[in-house]
């Protein structure tokens, strides 16, 4: 009966401790370092196959764009449509002999990205240069044959593209919020 006292007294303590020990592996958002993930907002990536293109945008990036054969492959991440702490832009470039689209951040000193042949665009939306907040790596894959380049958050699915022979590693171009925590 002793044992059974003492581990329901332990069994309380570790549940009124709880919230406590969550709370403790959580890390809040530095108001000066971290984009508020409230104001994320999704962003999808979408195929043309009458260019042999992929673009990752907010929708209406897309939907906006009519008389285009634009096929929505799926909703990726969570990036902010403003400037946000910590956050820099992500620009689009154009290669108008391909038709890709190539999606960079500034350099460490603040260089707009450049890419042979290709020219630059606006800034799609704002993302982490590096991992942080809770970001994760938005990888990219090139296809050089069909000059496209396609994106995603999950590892495996690059190392899948690469490994199919669909194209090579095209590195990390950015740190985005997962679209569940």
């Amino acid at each position: 009966m002793t044992n059974f006292i003492l581990a329901l007294a332990s069994l309380s303590l570790y549940i009124a401790l709880l919230p406590t020990v969550m709370a403790s592996h959580i890390l809040a958002r530095a108001d000066d370092t971290c984009g508020d993930p409230a104001t994320a907002q999704p962003f999808q990536e979408w195929y043309q196959s009458s260019a042999v293109a992929h673009w990752i945008g907010f929708r209406p990036s897309v939907v906006g764009d009519n008389g285009n054969d634009w096929q929505f492959q799926g909703t990726i991440a969570l990036a902010w449509p403003t400037q946000e702490p910590g956050t820099v832009p992500l620009y689009y470039l154009h290669d108008l002999t391909t038709e890709d689209f190539i999606f960079l951040t500034p350099d460490s000193n603040g260089n707009l990205p450049t890419f042979p042949g290709a020219t630059l665009g606006n800034p799609v939306f704002f993302v982490y240069p590096t991992q942080i907040c809770g970001s994760v790596p938005l990888y990219a894959v090139f296809n050089a044959a069909q000059g496209d380049h396609f994106y995603t958050t999950y590892l495996w699915e690059q190392t899948d593209l690469i490994e199919m022979g669909w194209g090579t590693d095209a590195g990390i171009v950015a740190y985005v919020l997962p679209l569940s925590e």
